[in-house]
């Protein structure tokens, strides 16, 4: 851009504690994602265009209906005020813990990444593990390892589940 390419806010943050714990509704998520409501009316800051680099120092804890952990990131805020983009990276800490299909899950890897200039849009790839006493006839009482693997957009996360037992994969969740 030029010289009429319109004011632009630009710097570093440094995120030096934080925390989240407001509940989660992924459904909620989507349909903003998806729907489109009245037109709000303009802003003069709409324009304002964007390049703030955000960077925890110390990483954010959350602790909501989708989990306890903790993670790190650093983000570049671009785009405009009235059209934000957001690209890096977000790394959940191993040993968490998050919330699937009703059970309860330890982080082994978690990352979150930000692609799109054009609008603020995670993809996530997450992988979590949990211990169900088995189902099957023949290993009655004994421990196996359901392992959940979360990817795609947050807006539409596909989550597949597997079992050390593959024939009980089903009947455990």
């Amino acid at each position: 851009g030029g010289a009429d390419a319109g004011p632009l806010l630009t710097g570093d943050v440094r995120v030096l504690r934080s925390s989240y714990t407001d509940p989660i509704s992924l459904a909620a998520l989507a349909r903003a994602s998806t729907t489109t409501g009245p037109v709000a009316t303009r802003s003069a800051l709409d324009d304002l265009r964007l390049n703030v680099s955000i960077t925890t120092v110390e990483d954010m804890r959350v602790d909501n209906n989708y989990g306890r952990f903790e993670g790190g990131a650093q983000v570049r805020l671009v785009g405009t005020v009235g059209e934000p983009g957001l690209t890096g990276r977000a790394t959940l800490r191993e040993g968490g813990t998050v919330y699937v299909a009703g059970r309860t899950f330890t982080l082994n890897r978690g990352a979150i990444s930000f692609t799109n200039l054009e609008r603020i849009e995670p993809d996530l790839d997450i992988q979590a593990q949990t211990r169900v006493r088995s189902v099957s006839a023949d290993a009655r009482g004994a421990q196996e390892t359901i392992t959940a693997v979360i990817t795609g957009r947050s807006s539409q996360p596909v989550i597949s589940l597997t079992s050390t037992n593959a024939s009980a994969d089903q009947r455990a969740i």
